[in-house]
């Protein structure tokens, strides 16, 4: 049972970079928009996960709250990772939706069981922190009601679009962007180019609370004022909007209560990511977040988080070389290692990986262009914990732990890179 489940989690990978939260960041992180780097580095780790695996999934969260996706727009995302299909480039998307299209799950984000909107931070707009959270509140004074109307009569779109202006008062230089990219992406969905799946968490938050239950995170808590919140986060379950609001009064506190309910939401998040994860049946690629680790709770996390799959990461270098790519060239570079990468996607053999590298490295070493030279010194770090096998994959196999310990190997990795300083990386995640 777990040889299977393996294998349909190296089929579809989820990882935790794609977060609307975690986009907001990224794109913060970058002045507020998609700079040149900004859209390489995107690129690259959107590439490298589409080598990766057969199949990228994403919320319809992701997607219609990420402010990279929406910046990036679907004709890109999906040129950038689409591969040879009988009928043309096809793009292994996923969209998992809370209703059955994009515009039914976009509608779904701002109504509520309630009399008024959803109350929960638009991560979109491209706002300050403090504006998103202003958005927020006069958002959620608007009845459900005044969607509906505009919806009988405008695109869901330009209706959501139409509230943020008038009664969130967000400017419109803000507000026109975001409605285009919404309306792009329900085209692409109605065109087909992307997949569409309905799908809710609920049914699987349980099974990853057990994974980590909150009775553990209890000991970490050093207020009785966090403890409390705990037993309130745990009756929230899923609903992550709520938890914010839930943990709001203890973050705004400071000192030990604001470190409670940071712990809280980190702890939750992880849960709620993870949930979502398995229920698709999902690679989970991510790790705990910071404040986990250094808690005991965190620490039995991290050491959780190593997969009962190989765990696979390109060197920096070939991300970078990837994102460069021209799109046709990445389309014939997936088509020339097809055979071994269908393996490795099937069977999570890393020798099917290992030979997919050894034919990238022959095919591309003689090449001209800047990228096939960078190419033919393909890194892949592979670490599969647990008494398991971790090996660094450069063409050849430059080096391997086999059957140690968990702690013994997690260290010779640690020293490991640091002999190879930033020629390899090492992720460290649980697929289940």
């Amino acid at each position: 049972m777990r040889a299977r489940r393996s294998r349909v989690e190296n089929r579809r990978r989820y990882s935790l970079a794609a977060d609307s939260l975690a986009q907001r960041d990224f794109l913060d992180d970058h002045g507020g928009s998609l700079t040149t780097s900004a859209r390489r580095e995107v690129a690259g780790r959107l590439r490298s996960d589409s080598l990766l695996a057969r199949e990228l999934v994403f919320t319809d969260n992701q997607i219609l709250d990420g402010a990279v996706m929406l910046a990036l727009g679907p004709q890109r995302l999906t040129s950038l990772v689409a591969r040879p299909g009988r009928d043309g480039p096809e793009a292994p998307i996923t969209i998992v939706g809370r209703e059955a299209s994009l515009s039914a799950s976009l509608l779904a984000m701002f109504l509520s069981e309630g009399d008024f909107l959803r109350r929960f931070e638009l991560s979109s707009l491209n706002l300050p922190l403090e504006a998103r959270l202003a958005v927020e509140e006069r958002m959620a004074q608007v009845p459900c009601r005044r969607l509906l109307d505009l919806v009988a009569t405008s695109s869901v779109p330009k209706a959501v679009g139409r509230l943020l202006a008038e009664h969130g008062e967000v400017p419109e230089g803000v507000v026109a962007p975001l409605v285009d990219a919404w309306e792009a992406w329900l085209a692409v969905e109605q065109a087909a180019a992307v997949r569409m799946v309905q799908w809710t968490v609920k049914g699987n938050f349980e099974a990853s609370l057990s994974a980590s239950p909150p009775a553990s995170l209890a000991h970490e808590l050093r207020t009785s004022e966090g403890r409390c919140l705990l037993d309130r986060v745990v009756a929230a379950a899923h609903q992550r909007t709520e938890v914010r609001r839930l943990a709001a009064p203890l973050r705004q506190a400071g000192g030990e209560q604001q470190q409670d309910s940071e712990l809280i939401c980190a702890w939750h998040e992880w849960v709620y990511q993870r949930a979502i994860a398995w229920g698709q049946e999902c690679h989970f690629v991510g790790e705990p977040p910071a404040q986990l680790l250094r808690a005991r709770q965190g620490q039995r996390l991290y050491a959780e988080a190593q997969s009962r799959l190989p765990d696979v990461n390109l060197s920096d270098k070939v991300v970078g070389v990837l994102a460069d790519m021209p799109d046709e060239e990445f389309r014939h570079t997936l088509y020339r290692v097809r055979d071994p990468l269908r393996a490795w996607w099937d069977t999570s053999d890393v020798a099917s990986l290992r030979q997919a590298v050894e034919v990238l490295d022959s095919e591309t070493a003689s090449g001209s262009e800047p990228w096939r030279s960078a190419l033919s010194g393909l890194e892949l770090t592979v670490v599969a914990m647990s008494g398991s096998v971790g090996a660094t994959v450069a063409g050849p196999v430059v080096g391997a732990l086999v059957g140690v310990g968990e702690v013994a190997l997690t260290r010779a990795v640690k020293s490991a890179a640091a002999s190879w300083q930033r020629r390899a990386q090492v992720v460290y995640h649980r697929g289940g």
